[in-house]
């Protein structure tokens, strides 16, 4: 399944984000910083990717151990063909079995179906798409925003599962790397007058361009996510838990950026002064900025994002014993 627009969407916001930082250091006659300085800034503390490392380590180890408890043997090809272990061995490490949950008392499969994988082939990718897509998530929203964004659309979804297909045994991380996707969408929501607003664009119409055609991605994205939970065999409930769970996280817990910087929610005593600025001398000096001092207006608009990456998960079903049960890799 191919994500491709989450990669780069939270990159608008850090656009936006940048043009403020500048507007807000003119008004108060701070330094210039350019937007290679100001995306270095998001990079520091909290906004380092902690949680990813842990998720990847513990990922790593949830996957070396699988193979141990399997006896440290690989299935055939023709029965777990992601290169991994049974499904009895995904059952011991903590996989989703709606059974176990329920009548057990086994609340922990809630939450450890996030760290297994079928194989190594599910694993890589499914870290592979994680890895980008964190790198977007973190830096602009940081080290809570990132666990609350990929934890709890991952727990949502498998309890979706566990009621709308307790016959499966389901493994993946996907529930939680479709809410970061779709917390992305909630971003874009939430800040759409701004982010595509002509009045903040003004300085760079390849700006206005850039953010529409990552939206068009999107959009793309939820079409191709859409048309995969059609098919046979795919746990629909996650990746629909994950996506609800996930938009709803994102409207709840990513900032609103402010438009008053811009002069979109001007009061009127702030038009009353745009009035005088407009035929000061200081108006002289705008159209001979040498772009090494302060910026005039809202600096000059620029985006470094990640390159566009396609981004693919796997679904897989394994039949295991006479039972016939059915593994749904996310």
């Amino acid at each position: 399944m191919g994500n491709i627009g989450a990669v780069q969407s939270p990159g608008i916001r850090l656009d936006v984000e940048w043009a403020d930082d500048a507007a807000w250091r003119h008004s108060h006659d701070k330094p210039y910083v350019s937007w290679k300085d100001f995306q270095m800034t998001c990079n520091v503390g909290w906004n380092h990717p902690f949680f990813t490392y842990f998720l990847l380590v513990a990922c790593t180890a949830a996957l070396i151990t699988s193979y141990g408890v399997n006896g440290w043997t690989i299935e055939p090809l023709s029965v777990n063909p992601m290169i991994g272990p049974s499904a009895h061995a995904l059952i011991e490490m903590g996989a989703k079995q709606t059974t176990l949950i329920v009548e057990m008392g086994e609340w922990y499969r809630l939450f450890s179906p996030m760290v297994l994988h079928v194989g190594l082939m599910h694993y890589f990718l499914n870290m592979t798409a994680l890895w980008f897509i964190r790198q977007a998530v973190k830096q602009c929203h940081g080290f809570a925003a990132a666990v609350i964004l990929f934890v709890l659309p991952a727990v949502g979804g498998t309890i979706l599962s566990a009621i709308f297909l307790p016959e499966y045994i389901t493994v993946g991380a996907s529930g939680g790397i479709f809410g970061l996707i779709r917390a992305c969408v909630a971003d874009i929501c939430m800040n759409w007058s701004l982010l595509f607003s002509k009045h903040v664009n003004a300085l760079d119409k390849g700006v206005r361009f850039r953010h529409i055609k990552v939206l068009l991605w999107l959009l793309f994205d939820i079409v191709i996510n859409s048309l995969i939970d059609l098919t046979p065999f795919v746990d629909n409930f996650t990746h629909l838990g994950g996506m609800v769970y996930g938009f709803l996280c994102g409207l709840s817990t990513m900032e609103h950026l402010s438009m008053d910087f811009f002069g979109i929610a001007m009061t009127f005593w702030t038009r009353v002064q745009n009035v005088f600025i407009q035929f000061s001398p200081y108006t002289e000096h705008c159209p001979h900025h040498d772009h090494h001092q302060r910026p005039c207006g809202f600096g000059r608009w620029r985006s470094n994002s990640v390159p566009w990456l396609p981004i693919h998960f796997v679904h897989a079903v394994l039949t295991v014993g006479q039972r016939g049960q059915q593994v749904v890799t996310l």
